[in-house]
């Protein structure tokens, strides 16, 4: 029976242990691929969402091409049009009468007073029509919507340019007449615009008016002599490109993402031109710093200012959110289109994707786990059907063993009772 019970165990160890032994190797296997697939799965995730933000600011770089491939053309044609009302009232000069104005700095409302010989079109003097709802003639002549026109008069040998007729409105609600735009910017700096039309070429692009940001072209107006004794204005607010703006407000990005616009130039420089929902446009955060203490929006600005033209970068800092405890990791894709001089931002918070992430690897156990129940099952059901089968293995030799021993001791008696029995 001694005899038995051993070779029940051998049977029943030994079939354990290979039974343990391919249920390991097959849980290591299992373990290790399905690690190195949620590495591979995560960092796919976290190149998805850099790819993700990068096409977002390249969708929107590419809609401001198109709204100002738009906005520029229709302001060629409006100006045209203005052009050709004044071709057909007559030639602009200037009269040997002069006129006092209260010229006003556009940038720092300096006031001061100026004498100029009179602007006339086809001999006729423009006047001086400081009211809105008072007709003045060539701005008024084209009702368009959004666009608008103005007539600069030269102030003197640096370039400085006087409205003297415009449609441009006031923040009192009048037309900005008498308002000027000087040759050289608050900083010192040359203004753009006027040293390109007093080199006798037209400009192009955005600029700063009266109060608010356009969409401009600029055009030298020359007496018969070809001096130049002003220029001629259209432009259209950029606040007109109103969906490409309503656009950016409504792109979410995951839970806590979204897009925003810095100014990446001049006097708006820092300023928020489109922001998280709009609730903080305007303002002006510049000095702003992250939780490293890092100058991270004059960062964002010099990068994005300073990249290849329609180039996307990636920046990442640290930022700390009001009523957090520990700062989240944020990372941002940035691009710059110049001619709105506009800084495109798409960010989002990395611990978003750590979620995912999180969400994943949790998957991942709950495998593990069911894979490790699985298999201790089955082992389970190996050691029965083992005890099973090596007691029906195990009795039949341990008859005969004793049966041999019986006849190997000559008692062929005992062994013959036993056969008898069996």
């Amino acid at each position: 029976m001694f005899k038995n019970a051993r070779i029940r165990t051998k049977i029943l160890l030994t079939t354990l242990i290979v039974a343990f032994s391919i249920s390991f190797t097959v849980y290591l296997v299992l373990y290790i691929v399905s690690s190195a697939k949620s590495e591979e799965v995560t960092q796919h995730i976290m190149e998805n969402s850099r790819e993700n933000l990068t096409a977002l600011v390249k969708t929107i770089y590419q809609s401001c091409a198109t709204a100002d491939q738009v906005l520029t053309t229709l302001l060629e044609v409006r100006l045209k049009q203005y052009k050709k009302i004044i071709s057909n009232r007559g030639n602009i000069g200037l009269s040997s009468e002069k006129v006092s104005w209260e010229a006003v700095n556009q940038f720092n409302k300096a006031v001061s007073t100026v004498q100029l010989p009179k602007m006339t079109i086809g001999g006729s003097w423009l006047g001086q029509v400081k009211l809105i709802k008072e007709y003045q003639a060539i701005v008024d002549d084209l009702n368009e919507k959004n666009f608008n026109f103005t007539i600069f008069q030269k102030m003197n040998d640096a370039g400085d340019m006087l409205r003297v007729a415009t449609n441009v409105v006031n923040d009192d609600g009048n037309r900005a007449l008498g308002t000027f735009i000087p040759a050289t910017n608050p900083d010192g700096s040359s203004n753009h615009v006027i040293r390109t039309v007093i080199s006798g070429n037209k400009y192009y692009g955005t600029a700063f008016v009266v109060n608010d940001y356009y969409l401009t072209i600029y055009e030298p107006i020359k007496d018969g002599q070809g001096q130049i004794i002003g220029m001629l204005f259209t432009g259209v607010s950029l606040s007109a490109a109103d969906k490409l703006r309503k656009s950016i407000v409504a792109t979410k990005i995951g839970e806590t993402g979204y897009m925003y616009v810095l100014g990446g130039s001049g006097a708006r420089k820092g300023y928020y031109i489109i922001s998280k929902d709009g609730k903080r446009d305007g303002e002006n955060i510049w000095d702003v710093k992250d939780a490293d203490g890092n100058l991270i929006i004059q960062k964002i600005i010099e990068q994005a200012t300073n990249q290849p033209e329609s180039s996307v970068s990636l920046i990442n800092y640290k930022w700390l959110n009001p009523g957090d405890d520990q700062p989240n990791d944020k990372i941002v894709a940035l691009a710059y289109y110049k001619p709105f001089d506009w800084v495109i931002g798409a960010g989002t918070s990395l611990s978003e994707i750590d979620e995912i992430s999180i969400i994943l690897n949790t998957g991942f156990t709950h495998i593990y786990i069911y894979i490790a129940s699985v298999l201790f099952f089955i082992l389970i059901l190996v050691y029965l059907f083992v005890s099973w089968m090596s007691k029906r293995i195990a009795d039949p030799i341990s008859y005969a063993t004793n049966v041999l021993n019986d006849i190997a001791k000559g008692d062929i008696k005992s062994a013959m009772t036993k056969l008898e029995n069996k």
